[in-house]
Order: C-alpha cells, then structure tokens, then sequence
C-alpha cells in the first residue's frame, strides 16, 4: 500500500501532468515525441512521469494515442477545419503516424470504424 500524498505533492503532481498533456497537444505530429523528450524538457525523470500519468488514471502511451486519435477524427471529421478536406495520409502524419496503414489499424481498435468511415457524407 503507498503512503498518502500530502496536498502540495498532489498539486505539484496535477501540474506537472497539466503541463506534460499540454506540450503532448502542442508536438502532436512531431516524431521527436516521445516520454523521453517530454521528461527532459519538464526536467523530470521518465519513471516519474509515468508514475504522474498513472496517478491520473491513464498511461503515458495510452493518454498519447487517445490525444492522437481524438486530434485524427476531429479533422476526419470536420473538413472546414481548412480550406479542404484532408485525406486519411495528411491526418495521420499531422498526428505522428508516418505508415498510413498503421494509423488506419490504431484508429480502428480504438474507434470500431475506418478514418474515411468518419467522414461526412461527401467527401
């Protein structure tokens, strides 16, 4: 059993995750991306970040492939987002998937659909 966090450890902790989601939505596509290069630049160890994501509920990889995937369908799904539609290729190295047939099989597993099964009638 682990000893109870005192109030200020907690804050810290809640911080230092707020500020890990953050720079993860900012370097969203960027393939420098990994636990590693957010723990360097929060000047933390990897091993205590995955405590801090862990201590949230979630692991580091699966908070960054949900962020991905969420990032994906929006676009998927919303082609006012820019001047056109994006196709399946752009979305998926716009968030850090550089094989388009491994982000269709990671968006599958966590949506149940195909990304151009997403899109709007039309497009």
């Amino acid at each position: 059993m682990s000893k109870p966090r005192r109030p200020k450890e907690l804050e810290a902790r809640k911080r230092l995750y707020a500020e890990a989601t953050a720079l993860i939505c900012e370097k969203l596509g960027d393939p420098e991306l990994t636990l590693e290069w957010v723990a360097g630049r929060l000047a933390v160890s990897q091993r205590h970040l995955q405590r801090v994501f862990a201590e949230q509920g979630t692991g580091w990889q699966a908070y960054l492939d949900g962020a991905r995937m969420a990032q994906a369908r929006e676009w998927l799904e919303d082609p006012k987002l820019y001047e056109r539609a994006l196709s399946v290729r752009e979305v998926s190295r716009r968030v850090g998937y550089y094989q388009p047939a491994g982000f269709a099989k990671a968006f599958r597993r966590h949506y149940g659909v195909a990304p151009h099964e997403v899109r709007p009638s039309g497009h």
